[in-house]
């Protein structure tokens, strides 16, 4: 008797809370409140896209990675075969012929700056030093998006407003102003660009250096740092001297001539004044 009595109960129950959703009637006041099951659930449509309700942020990724290799040379010609592997290229190079060493600025897929990043800290030498930054620009994307289609709308009305102008003046004016809003969304789109690139594109810079060691840098300070630069600009001082007097000698005999006539010419001039008193 309990059994069936549990049982009614439980039957009466759900009747009940199904009975609001099944009378009532299409647009209705009334709404029945979906359950927590189903609102937490995405929808089919939502699973389709991969639209889950997660926003999706638009990261920079960035690395500054220090490499000590036996030989600069086949290390960066190794780093550029990882790069052109993971579909990447290098956007500028600069090789130092006084201390073995080279950098290299690698522009990668995003999605394979992890992989990239791994392989070059590893497979190349010691790693020396390693900086990596990820910059969150969703919300600058976002804005200069907004600002590109208001500058796009703002174009359409004012070409609306030129085709419909009827003196020489309205057309200059409204000319004017299209130039300059041009302009503001061509800078907009310059931007836009250069943001996507930032997102779809990591930026590794990869320095390698040579395994001899880097001269240390020497103190300055104290007495001999001042003697040793003292005697830096002593030397300095005399070169430019020697240097002077020797641009000064191949002018010696015409400077030489010039003197005496000078002086021939002055004391003629004076004899002459000791005569006439």
């Amino acid at each position: 008797m309990l059994t069936g009595c549990s049982s009614s109960t439980d039957q009466s129950t759900s009747l009940q809370a199904d009975a609001p959703r099944a009378a009532a009637p299409e647009g209705s006041a009334y709404q029945a409140e979906p359950s927590a099951r189903e609102s937490s659930a995405p929808s089919a449509a939502d699973r389709e896209t991969g639209d889950t309700g997660t926003e999706q942020r638009a990261i920079a990724y960035t690395a500054d990675l220090r490499v000590r290799v036996e030989k600069v040379e086949p290390a960066t010609v190794k780093a550029k075969e990882l790069v052109d592997a993971a579909k990447g290229y290098v956007a500028r190079e600069r090789t130092y012929g006084t201390t073995p060493s080279a950098r290299l600025d690698f522009q990668v897929p995003a999605e394979r700056y992890p992989e990239v990043l791994d392989a070059l800290a590893k497979q190349l030498g010691e790693k020396v030093s390693l900086e990596q930054s990820a910059e969150d620009v969703t919300e600058e994307i976002a804005d200069v998006d907004s600002r590109v289609e208001s500058a796009e709308a703002a174009l359409k009305r004012l070409r609306t407003l030129l085709s419909r102008a009827g003196t020489v003046g309205e057309v200059l004016q409204v000319s004017e102003e299209l130039d300059q809003r041009q302009a503001d969304l061509d800078a907009l789109k310059a931007r836009q660009k250069s943001l996507s690139k930032r997102v779809k594109e990591a930026a590794i810079t990869l320095v390698v250096v040579s395994e001899k060691e880097e001269p240390a840098e020497e103190d300055d300070s104290g007495f001999l740092g001042g003697l040793k630069a003292g005697w830096s600009d002593f030397t300095g001082f005399v070169s430019g001297l020697l240097t002077g007097v020797g641009w000064l000698l191949p002018f010696s005999p015409f400077l030489v001539g010039l003197f005496f006539l000078g002086r021939f010419l002055i004391r003629r001039r004076a004899r002459r004044r000791g005569q006439a008193a």
